[in-house]
């Protein structure tokens, strides 16, 4: 993003010769994107900011009205002030009692050495450290207010466009900014995005990653998260992606990446904000299952990822299939967990679908179980959701998972990859079974790696033993990385809304 490469070019340089990095700039056309540029040209851009920060020129007129002029007359009046025409030295005699700041107080002047009379176009001397770091500090703020405008005028012009197939991009010079229609200086033009749009955030400096396993107070930032939020902001970031960044984005947040751009972006608004802020705020615990008619698994784990509870269970219900005693045995499972003080439960989703003859039965009676559990959860008022075993995995094999699950991300991905090199030579039966235990083998590993290394989640030592001396490990493991990687979404889903999702 340009506010980060800019972020990134004005910090102090330690290398000798200068700032090549300015000359680089000055002669390098960079490459043009027309999906994603907006604004300013980059290349005109990176010439305003060699003249701008070359000790040897001073300010070119255009790049004062455009740049200074732009935000307030008190600020550009401060910013002139390291490019005025003239460098004082002063002979400083310090007192006995006083202590000096030679980093900032100019250099004394050699006795014999002339000086030399400055000029209104060119510095004989370059500026001192200090005179130099305040200078690209005070750029650093306009280059920041330049990208504030930047999105406003995207926010003006989406809302004067009458619908979003007659919206075009607007030119990329400066001067063509007045062709409005309202406005003939950049100065007015952004007084009057300051009233319509009360554009008074600053973007966030080193804003905190809201992680699971993060040491942040998530309960004070839910609420500041909700009220910074800007739909309109977050709407035009999201115009901007094209459907290979959305995709990936709702991957990011567990949620079905089908349709097209229109459709995705409302399904990831909805996501936000009918989910997000003060309404519906990350739950400080929840309950995870993983649903079988025989073998069924839960863990109760909090919002910081500490293990509460972690048990598989045996429903013990009857071979012979009765409707009424599975939902007796069902209804006393669900009674045994309504006193944990949890509200949100998390479902594995089932699936009719079956490589052999011989499982429909067992399928059939799991999503039995899964609509009984469902029904009796909704009945006493808890709220439900229901997961995807598929966007687990695929959350795994992702970017944001791999980081997440950090070395255990990458056994998951070649597990996966030797079987895909399998494929041609295996039936379609065979594949899936085969592909069915890779899974359930790298989740095994990935919790063993969790428990192990205890960088993201914390399990007291008996639950730790209890999972090693298991039989069935790929129930207990299932349903804890699916309690991880929905706490993920949702902390993702806060971090977007506390950065109103431009940095991420």
């Amino acid at each position: 993003m340009l506010r980060r490469k800019l972020r990134d070019l004005l910090l102090p340089t330690t290398r000798v010769g200068g700032s090549p990095w300015i000359r680089a700039l000055s002669n390098t056309r960079p490459q043009r994107n027309d999906e994603n540029e907006r604004g300013l040209d980059l290349f005109k851009l990176s010439e305003k900011l060699s003249s701008y920060l070359n000790p040897q020129d001073s300010v070119p007129v255009d790049v004062q009205a455009a740049w200074l002029d732009s935000t307030s007359d008190e600020a550009a009046q401060n910013t002139e002030e390291f490019h005025q025409a003239e460098v004082t030295t002063k002979e400083v005699k310090p007192n006995a009692n006083e202590n000096t700041d030679t980093d900032i107080v100019a250099a004394e002047p050699a006795r014999n050495t002339p000086q030399t009379p400055q000029t209104d176009d060119k510095l004989s001397e370059p500026p001192t450290t200090y005179k130099e770091s305040k200078h690209r500090q005070t750029l650093y703020k306009k280059v920041l207010q330049l990208e504030e405008l930047e999105l406003a005028i995207e926010r003006v012009n989406r809302i004067k466009s009458t619908t979003d197939t007659t919206h075009s991009e607007l030119s990329t010079t400066t001067h063509d900014y007045s062709e409005l229609g309202t406005v003939a200086t950049l100065k007015e033009f952004y007084t009057e995005v300051m009233e319509l749009m009360a554009i008074e955030r600053t973007p966030a400096k080193n804003s905190p990653r809201l992680s699971p396993f993060a040491d942040v107070k998530v309960d004070e930032l839910q609420g500041s998260a909700g009220k910074s939020a800007d739909p309109v902001v977050i709407r035009a970031f999201l115009d901007s992606l094209n459907l290979v960044a959305l995709k990936e984005r709702c991957r990011s947040y567990g949620i079905s990446t089908c349709g097209n751009k229109i459709d995705i972006i409302k399904r990831i608004e909805k996501f936000l904000f009918d989910f997000g802020g003060e309404r519906k705020p990350i739950p400080k615990s929840i309950i995870s299952i993983d649903i079988g008619y025989r073998n069924l698994a839960y863990v109760h784990i909090d919002s910081t990822l500490q293990i509460l509870d972690w048990q598989r269970i045996n429903l013990n219900v009857p071979d012979s299939y009765h409707p009424i005693e599975y939902a007796r045995v069902v209804n006393e499972f669900v009674e045994t967990l309504s006193n944990r003080g949890v509200s949100d439960f998390i479902l594995e989703r089932q699936s009719l679908r079956h490589s052999s003859s011989s499982l429909f039965e067992a399928v059939v009676r799991s999503n039995l179980v899964e609509a009984l559990i469902i029904g009796s959860l909704h009945g006493r008022g808890y709220n439900i959701f229901s997961i995807n075993p598929i966007t687990i995995s695929s959350y795994l094999k992702s970017e944001r998972g791999s980081k997440l699950l950090h070395n255990a991300g990458v056994v998951y991905n070649e597990r996966l990859k030797k079987l895909k090199l399998m494929a041609p030579s295996l039936s379609g039966s065979q594949y899936n079974s085969k592909r069915y235990l890779a899974k359930k083998s790298n989740h095994i590993g990935v919790v063993k790696h969790l428990l192990k290394t205890k960088q993201v989640i914390q399990c007291p030592a008996h639950l730790e033993d209890m999972y090693l001396r298991e039989s069935k490990k790929d129930d207990l493991a299932d349903c804890l990385i699916q309690s991880v990687v929905w706490y993920e979404w949702q902390h993702t889903r806060l971090q977007d809304l506390y950065n109103q999702i431009l940095d991420v």
